[in-house]
């Protein structure tokens, strides 16, 4: 099977009970990774779908129903869906605390090569201080330097070195713009998993030292 690209789009959210519209904060997908094509289907025609998703508090997605559509293939779905519970949307409210939310989403899959990067990533909890960091960053200061001084969460460990990443793993909108990355140049701040980050590509054969990959305080 091919790999294939997963675009999110039309977005409906339903009660976990009833399945009726409902009015309350929206969760976004946070994290999804490619699926394979079906191979009964021709490569250069998109695939529909309407999936619900129940959704847990944390984000993690405990079951997905795949709606019926033209030409289902069952062994297709059982291995979709397989990988599906792999994604991930954003926490739900405080509402939810007890309990799970039942998301309708509109999914298109289209074939497409899988890219890899070597990414970094620059975190800032509000859009003022992510706009700051670019400011630096502009003005020259090591990516891996803000990276370590400006980690929004209190721990000791650094995580702003990601490494080799699938783009396929972040959303439609984050994957736009890691696609447009040339080596050793960053993306503006983006909203991510309640957070606005700056991601950097590097080379592919890129080393940093112990102290460089270390979170200071």
């Amino acid at each position: 099977m091919k790999p294939a690209l997963v675009l999110i789009s039309a977005i409906l959210l339903w009660s976990c009970s009833t399945f009726e519209r409902v009015n309350t904060a929206q969760p976004e997908f946070v994290e999804v990774s490619a699926l394979p094509f079906p191979e009964s289907k021709p490569t250069d025609v998109e695939l529909k779908l309407n999936v619900q998703f129940y959704v847990l508090n944390d984000g993690s997605i405990e079951e997905v129903r795949i709606l019926p559509y033209e030409g289902q293939d069952q062994d297709w779905d059982t291995l979709a869906i397989t990988r599906m519970k792999r994604w991930r949307f954003s926490e739900l409210g405080d509402e939810h605390a007890d309990g799970g939310l039942w998301v309708r989403r509109a999914i298109v899959i289209k074939p497409e090569e899988e890219i890899i990067l070597t990414l970094g990533q620059l975190r800032a909890l509000n859009r003022e201080e992510a706009d700051s960091l670019h400011a630096l960053l502009g003005g020259g200061t090591p990516f891996h330097d803000l990276a370590n001084e400006h980690s929004p969460e209190d721990s000791g460990e650094s995580e702003w070195f990601l490494g080799h990443v699938s783009v396929s793993k972040y959303p439609e909108y984050i994957r736009d713009e890691l696609r447009k990355l040339r080596v050793n140049s960053y993306t503006r701040p983006l909203r991510y998993r309640g957070q606005h980050v700056i991601f950097k590509r590097f080379k592919q054969d890129i080393r940093f030292d112990e102290e460089q990959l270390t979170t200071t305080r």
